[in-house]
């Protein structure tokens, strides 16, 4: 939705296919770093064993650095405005629930939807196989926890010399890379290496985390990034993307 959304504006800005692909994916995903709302943190949060407030707090300085690595802010104040009234809800203790109702609510009377479509959008937008997979990524963090195997296996891996920050982003990184997925990599990273980071390691939470999320932008299995490159005809090599992040300009063949 977002792609075409964006069209028009870059079109008149005279953009190239490459950087419009680069700023519809930037932008999608600069709120896994701070947003209270997004089900990514809500769940590295969950499983990590901290509160959203706290695990988010540590995600900022991810956040500046990912702000300062895109061009422009939009003034849609108010479309923004359920965006920012659910965060401000969620950040100052409103439970999530909550906070995503009073969002939702204010879209809907912005948009002036009837209360019967209202409630046939709100009962058809639960996503049954995300809650499944929520519930099996839990599940599995207890069995991992209860049996105590991942202990031994880093234990072995620490004693052949393996540097604990080189276990904290490698897997992190491949893991995302090769899932496609936060969420699916998050609930294979976290339980395997919660054990080993152990408690009050927030800052190290905080590295697999990034790891998790990084492989995910550059995955060839992204769906945002291989619906977005379709859409614009851009044709993107990891070189592009490499000198983009360096030199923070438009994307160049």
């Amino acid at each position: 939705m977002s792609a075409p959304f964006n069209e028009p504006e870059a079109d008149r800005l005279g953009l190239r296919p490459e950087h419009k692909t680069y700023i519809n994916v930037w932008f999608r995903h600069l709120w896994y770093w701070a947003s209270p709302i997004s089900p990514v943190p809500i769940l590295a949060a969950s499983l990590a064993g901290m509160s959203l407030n706290g695990f988010l707090t540590v995600q900022l300085p991810m956040f500046a650095v990912t702000l300062g690595g895109a061009k422009g802010v939009s003034n849609a104040v108010k479309g923004l405005a359920p965006i920012i009234v659910t965060i401000l809800l969620s950040a100052v203790g409103v439970p999530v629930w909550t906070a995503l109702i009073v969002g939702v609510s204010m879209v809907f009377a912005v948009r002036r939807i009837p209360a019967s479509v209202a409630l046939r959008m709100a009962r058809d937008g639960v996503r049954w196989d995300i809650v499944a997979s929520v519930v099996s990524m839990l599940f599995f963090r207890h069995v991992v926890a209860v049996s105590g195997s991942v202990d031994a296996l880093f234990e072995a891996v620490l004693g052949l010399g393996v540097p604990l920050i080189a276990i904290l982003v490698v897997p992190p990184i491949l893991v995302g890379t090769i899932s496609g997925t936060p969420t699916m990599g998050i609930g294979i990273v976290f339980p395997l290496l919660l054990p080993l980071i152990g408690v009050g390691g927030a800052h190290l939470i905080s590295i697999a985390y990034a790891g998790v999320i990084a492989g995910y932008l550059a995955s060839p299995m992204h769906l945002c990034l291989v619906l977005t490159n379709s859409y614009y005809k851009s044709v993107l090599y990891l070189s592009n993307l490499l000198y983009h992040l360096a030199a923070g300009g438009a994307l160049k063949l």
